[in-house]
């Protein structure tokens, strides 16, 4: 993307007082020299002020995450979809009034793993975590086991991962004295940008954390290492 393409998506925002976006992203590269200047920070409030619903379209998974992660900090509504024609479904829709309450409550994304040791913890997540995955699942099910032990392994497989919700990152920032608990952190089936910011925090839990294609494989290391 260049200055020139910053500048003519800038005009286009101006010239509605309301509008819908959708990108679409190929391949993401560095910014050409000059794009991070005044007309990207004067598009960006622009977005934030006139754009209601911002579609995202493609792009590697660690987009579909970010965008998951950041959706909560928007004043806008934020997506990500794998094809266009799921971008432009839900920009077609109706934007619901911010005290709606016609949407169904979202289903679980953590959902408890069969476990034949009560010092283990094991946890399936699947799309986009909310506050009720760690009041209803993650925290009960962490809080039970350390009811016993002083220290507990912890085993995780991704099925899918959307991001959490603005409440989840608050309800994890609340779990955070329990990392010093954890004797050893197994990751099953996380793709490979996950696993880079895994060991980017593995610093911040007191044990092991590492990373496994499998949940047999995760296991396995659990159980040979206790």
């Amino acid at each position: 993307m260049t200055a020139a393409d910053v500048e003519a998506i800038r005009q286009t925002i101006e010239a509605h007082e309301k509008l819908r976006l959708l990108v679409s992203i190929d391949e993401v590269v560095m910014p050409a020299p000059g794009v991070l200047g005044s007309n990207t920070v004067a598009m960006k409030q622009l977005a934030l002020q006139n754009v209601e619903r911002y579609a995202v379209v493609g792009g590697p998974d660690w987009i579909r995450a970010f965008v998951g992660a950041m959706d909560p900090l928007f004043t806008m509504e934020v997506r990500h979809f794998r094809t266009e024609d799921g971008g432009w479904a839900w920009l077609a829709g109706a934007a619901l009034a911010p005290d709606a309450q016609t949407e169904a409550p979202p289903a679980p994304s953590a959902e408890a793993l069969p476990s034949d040791r009560p010092d283990l913890v094991g946890l399936a997540v699947s799309g986009r975590l909310h506050e009720r995955d760690y009041t209803q699942t993650i925290r009960p099910l962490v809080d039970a086991a350390l009811a016993h032990h002083d220290a507990i392994d912890l085993l995780v497989r991704v099925d899918e991962w959307d991001g959490f919700s603005l409440s989840a990152m608050k309800a994890e920032a609340g779990m955070a004295p329990l990392a010093s608990s954890l004797r050893r952190v197994a990751i099953a089936g996380a793709p490979e940008w996950m696993d880079h910011l895994m060991k980017l925090s593995a610093p911040l839990v007191a044990g092991e954390v590492r990373s496994f294609p499998t949940e047999a494989d995760a296991r396995q290391w659990l159980d040979a290492n206790r």
